[in-house]
């Protein structure tokens, strides 16, 4: 198996007030890729939050000084630190390269998009902090609220009770807010609440992407047909876990052909490196063409 490298996410894992932002990281072992086959919900959950902890928390290492990186440990992690390790992984996997289809909304023209995983990270934050603070001007007064950044857990944890993605966002950013307080008077009419509330949902989530710009990726683009300017989002996890989900399904025949072939185990098919499982199926594939064509 490849060796585990270190990247670096934008973010970090606070422990003790310290800011940690190298992370180990392993490509998936070729057992638990298999374990995808069996059922990609029942191993993983069926959301893309969910599935995207099974994998970090089987590839990555190490998170911290003397924190491995359990399920528990990166459903902490913000959510723009885990699309940047989505994406490391992607390329651990798969290579750099993506290769995208996205449609115009304007002609339908359908166009291919590549993409490389070096274009897509982000820089560092320099002013990462555990939670931020902002002033909302509402209801005849000044308000501060706390909050701090989504993570994993949020996003696993709305997908479970909301049911759509409006409710989603809702629920993620009420676990997120962490104090409101006024800042000339204590207390608050019904009505004051109720506007304050608005004024919350309204700022703190721009608010949220601006400190997090890796959490959510918008891609400009320009349809050659029509000229017409739109916005792609672009979600790393999400491209990774159908690749992963993808490839698992794929496994299956890869055993079948290489079994069948030269009568190997499907516990020592699995033990090969990927590449190396890689060459015995080129083979198969040449040996194959040669016989059509003979």
């Amino acid at each position: 198996m490849q060796a585990a490298i270190t990247v670096s996410i934008p973010g970090g894992r606070w422990v003790d007030g310290v800011r940690y932002r190298d992370v180990e990281i392993r490509p998936l072992p070729t057992r638990d890729e298999f374990l995808l086959t069996d059922g990609a919900e029942q191993t993983t959950g069926d959301s893309t939050a969910s599935r995207l902890t099974w994998l970090l928390s089987r590839c990555v290492v190490r998170l911290a000084a003397g924190t491995a990186g359990d399920a528990e440990a990166v459903r902490d992690l913000t959510v723009g630190d885990r699309e940047a390790l989505a994406l490391h992984l992607r390329r651990l996997l798969f290579g750099d390269r993506m290769a995208c289809v996205v449609s115009c909304p304007e002609c339908r023209e359908r166009l291919d998009l590549e993409l490389s995983v070096d274009q897509l990270l982000v820089p560092p934050y320099p002013d990462a902090v555990a939670s931020y603070e902002t002033t909302i001007d509402k209801a005849g007064g000044r308000y501060r609220v706390r909050f701090r950044l989504p993570t994993g857990r949020d996003q696993e944890e709305a997908g479970s009770v909301a049911s759509g993605p409006t409710d989603s966002a809702d629920v993620i950013l009420a676990r997120c807010i962490e104090d409101v307080s006024r800042v000339d008077v204590d207390r608050l009419a019904g009505d004051a609440r109720s506007d304050l509330t608005h004024a919350i949902a309204a700022r703190v989530p721009a608010l949220m992407a601006e400190l997090d710009p890796q959490a959510v990726l918008n891609l400009d683009m320009r349809c050659p047909s029509c000229a017409h300017d739109f916005v792609v989002p672009f979600s790393p996890s999400a491209f990774l876990v159908r690749e992963v989900v993808e490839r698992s399904k794929r496994l299956i025949g890869e055993v079948h052909a290489l079994a069948m072939t030269y009568h190997w185990s499907e516990s020592a098919i699995l033990r090969l490196p990927s590449r190396r499982r890689q060459a015995y199926l080129d083979l198969l594939e040449d040996r194959q063409l040669a016989e059509m064509f003979s």
